[in-house]
């Protein structure tokens, strides 16, 4: 798609099959404070996972079978487990 930008220059980022990421959306791993400094920890995507427009996606780990509506910000840290929906413009707090 379109504007996406998925950021693995600062950690490992792994995405399953059959994934979509729609345009606007940015994937990233999610920062940690770490001695003294700037940590960023692994992120896993699963498999057949749709990711909606505009969103903002920092979790550490994402499970199968999850769909993201759009303007959707999940902030750093979070874990979504398999077989869930995050509806439009929802905001998942950290940790």
């Amino acid at each position: 798609m379109n504007d996406v930008v998925t950021r693995g220059d600062l950690a490992t980022v792994s995405v399953g099959r059959h994934c979509v990421v729609n345009q606007g959306s940015v994937v990233r791993p999610a920062p940690r404070e770490w001695k003294g400094g700037l940590a960023f920890l692994k992120l896993a995507v699963g498999d057949y996972v749709w990711v909606g427009k505009n969103c903002v996606l920092q979790s550490v780990m994402v499970g199968s079978h999850v769909f993201i509506g759009d303007d959707v910000i999940v902030s750093p840290r979070c874990m979504i487990y398999g077989c869930s929906k995050i509806c439009d413009g929802a905001v998942l707090a950290p940790d």
